[in-house]
């Protein structure tokens, strides 16, 4: 459910000039994203006040917090070009590579990332080094990743040979270390 709905979110942002402007379908989708993330946090940091497990915010960190959306938007954004230059053997364009940026940043600020946290905001490099920095003290895959990631993996295919497909173009684009995980 939470693929199709990330889709949808890129369809609505991205499937037509305007779509993020005030009312338009993007930008209502990124709303409707921020204001759900909002009542999963708040129900999560309300949890043990109504008899479940409390969320540990020292532990665990602001569950949807200002980092985590900044990952995720770095996911759709820095490792989209990064990926495509991967796969053309050159760069992105650098006019087409700051346009596309520059969407994300807006995307970013409609679901609540604060811009001065934005990775988007000032282009390659600034992405680059936070979404390598996040990487290296959140990123500690264990069996519950590889499983989440398999599962990924498969989700637009069912055959073996898809499978394989699948996760050779992720080992490419994530490198050895974390396409053994």
């Amino acid at each position: 459910r939470r693929l199709f709905e990330t889709g949808r979110l890129l369809i609505d942002c991205c499937a037509e000039q305007g779509a993020l402007r005030p009312g338009r379908e993007g930008w209502r989708s990124a709303v409707r994203v921020r204001a759900l993330h909002a009542r999963v946090r708040r129900r999560l940091l309300l949890r043990g006040a109504s008899g479940g497990e409390a969320w540990d915010c020292a532990r665990d960190g602001v569950p949807i917090n200002q980092e985590d959306q900044a990952v995720t938007l770095l996911a759709f954004s820095y490792n989209v070009l990064a990926g495509l230059e991967l796969i053309r053997g050159g760069p992105v364009p650098e006019e087409e590579e700051r346009a596309y940026l520059h969407l994300w940043r807006w995307v970013g600020r409609l679901l609540g990332l604060r811009d001065e946290l934005n990775p988007c905001r000032a282009g390659m490099p600034l992405a680059k080094a936070t979404l390598e920095s996040i990487v290296l003290h959140l990123l500690h895959p264990d069996a519950l990743s590889v499983r989440v990631a398999h599962h990924l993996l498969r989700a637009p295919r069912s055959s073996d040979a898809a499978f394989e497909r699948s996760a050779s173009m992720t080992r490419l684009l994530v490198g050895d270390e974390l396409g053994d995980a």
